[in-house]
């Protein structure tokens, strides 16, 4: 099904005091391994015959196809349970709708909202329920096999339409030091992509890093040659390890990679009648599009690991028609 893609969001910007104040209140401090910072997310308890596992997840989508829900269990029959606490900005009715193939059952402040059970993914939809503003029990329970089993869960009230719950909205009750560190581990495996060489029973297989077919199209040698031998000093958020590789080194490999790229012409930038308007314009689009929240760029710090790259100094890497083909027909590269 679709609909999960086709889904509109309408959010409503109009909070009270009291939700400002509690969500300056909630909100993590960047760059701090602190407890404020690791208060968020949902405890994660997975069972499957005498095995348990505990972590800690800050969203409510999964899609377990034919994999176990964690690495150290058995594929097969499993029990998933989630508790925290679910912030609840805009007082008022709400409803929770969930997209599952297995079974499920959701209890806000001890009260059930929405059961049911879908043998092939569908949606069940839960009754209407009137929640008050602030932190609310959450308890979610779901059965399935890791052979086909997925669970989304999304809300929506009389101020939004259909969406999921955000994943800055969900808290646990209580801190665990251990739990964080593993946490952190996770994320960190996740966003370097170790298990593309290291990759263990029963795990998800991380996606590849960026194709090099056209890389002779996209950046210069010297560019190239920097980023092999200094990850890091061309790109402050580059994953890409860092090989103790020399300059001259790092150069043959560089050279080697143009030349065996397929190359491909970008389209040609229209000329600007207004070159500092357009600027002006340019800058408003890439904030209302939403672009920082995942790439850095000046004062902008990316949100989370798995962010995008940053594009700080991208005019180093890219040319300006090379930009434009990108924005506007990426499937040329």
């Amino acid at each position: 099904m679709n609909l999960f893609f086709q889904t509109q969001t309408h959010m409503s910007f109009r909070l009270p005091v009291g939700s400002l104040l509690l969500l300056l209140i909630c909100r993590p401090a960047t760059g701090q391994f602190d407890e404020q910072e690791l208060s968020s997310g949902l405890l994660a308890t997975y069972r499957s015959g005498d095995h348990e596992v505990r972590r800690i997840d800050r969203s409510l989508a999964f899609a377990w196809d034919d994999s176990a829900p964690a690495e150290q269990l058995p594929v097969g029959d499993f029990q998933a349970e989630w508790a925290g606490q679910l912030l609840v900005r805009e007082p008022g009715r709400h409803q929770l709708h969930v997209f599952v193939e297995g079974t499920v059952r959701i209890d806000v402040d001890g009260r059930t909202i929405l059961s049911g059970t879908a043998a092939q993914a569908d949606w069940i939809h839960g009754r209407e329920v009137e929640l008050d503003f602030g932190e609310r029990a959450l308890h979610i329970l779901f059965r399935g096999n890791s052979r086909s089993a997925r669970l989304r869960v999304f809300w929506s009230s009389e101020l939004f339409a259909l969406e999921p719950i955000p994943h800055y909205l969900l808290y646990r009750d209580a801190f665990d030091a251990n739990l964080e560190l593993v946490a952190r581990g996770r994320r960190e495996f996740a966003a370097l992509r170790c298990n593309r060489c290291h990759q263990r029973a029963n795990e998800l297989l991380a996606p590849p890093a960026p194709a090099l077919t056209h890389t002779r199209s996209a950046v210069s040698v010297e560019w190239l040659a920097d980023k092999i031998a200094r990850p890091a000093h061309t790109d402050s958020s580059a994953r890409m390890p860092r090989f103790s590789l020399s300059t001259q080194e790092a150069q043959f490999i560089a050279q080697w990679l143009l030349h065996s790229s397929a190359p491909v012409k970008p389209k040609q930038l229209p000329e600007s009648k207004d070159v500092d308007r357009d600027r002006e314009r340019g800058e408003l689009l890439l904030m209302a599009t939403g672009c920082a929240a995942c790439h850095q760029f000046d004062a902008h710090r990316p949100l989370h690991r798995l962010a995008g790259g940053d594009l700080s100094n991208v005019g180093a890497k890219r040319s300006l028609d090379w930009l434009y083909t990108w924005l506007s027909e990426p499937e040329r590269f």
